[in-house]
């Protein structure tokens, strides 16, 4: 995942790759860091550019079907509750803080 920054965040922050099945339940899902220890996000300045890995873990195996995989980011000490908002943009789906950025499909 590439981050921008818009702006100098005022709080240190983790992100969030969750994916979900059809029905919207979390079948796996990672968190860290956007990058890792190496670069805080209350380091980040107007027009950085951060890279960031996600290793989902599917060795419990997937049920054949179509599979979104959503991210976002979340305020680190909240443990989730609150997620930075999201501006719906290059016409991809949003929701509560996360916005899909692709699809699996199992067969």
């Amino acid at each position: 995942v590439l981050w921008a920054a818009t702006g100098r965040p005022s709080a240190d922050y983790t992100a969030f790759a969750h994916l979900l099945d059809a029905e919207g339940r979390q079948v796996a899902g990672f968190d860290q860091a956007p990058a890792g220890t190496r670069f805080p996000t209350t380091a980040w300045r107007e027009g950085d550019r951060i890279a960031g890995d996600f290793v989902l873990d599917l060795s419990s195996g997937l049920t054949p079907g179509t599979y979104t995989l959503w991210v976002g980011l979340y305020e680190a000490g909240s443990g989730g509750a609150v997620r930075l908002p999201v501006t719906a943009g290059a016409g991809r789906p949003t929701g509560d803080g996360q916005v899909q950025i692709g699809e699996i499909r199992v067969e």
